[in-house]
């Protein structure tokens, strides 16, 4: 049984139709591609609670997603906690460093405070 994908949640992306990293997609679109479904709204109650939160898992699972949806929702509602939201996704470019310097660390710490 072959299944037709809706091209609807396609509309409106002009440039962004290649790049699907959540941290690159507008926020209505964002919106679009989310699941409504318990799973995906635990673990958006829990990252709308008060205090730091840290997502572990490999490239690709989702923690940006989750991450930039609840930061969206607690823009939206006054409600909920400020929301601070910081990519690290240039970070990689820091990796020759731990290689090549013995003061990588410091580098990298001082690379994270002037984000």
């Amino acid at each position: 049984m072959n299944k037709q994908i809706s091209t609807d949640l396609l509309e409106g992306l002009d440039g962004f139709e290649f790049e699907e990293r959540a941290d690159y997609l507008p926020p209505s679109i964002l919106a679009k591609w989310s699941p409504n479904n318990k799973h995906f709204r635990a673990i958006q109650k829990k990252l709308t609670q008060v205090g730091a939160k840290l997502l572990v898992g490999p490239r690709g699972a989702g923690k940006t997603h989750y991450m930039r949806h609840a930061y969206l929702d607690c823009k939206e509602n006054k409600n909920l906690p400020l929301p601070l939201y910081v990519s690290f996704n240039h970070y990689l470019r820091l990796e020759t460093y731990i290689h090549e310097t013995s003061n990588a660390i410091e580098i990298f710490h001082a690379w994270v405070l002037a984000k």
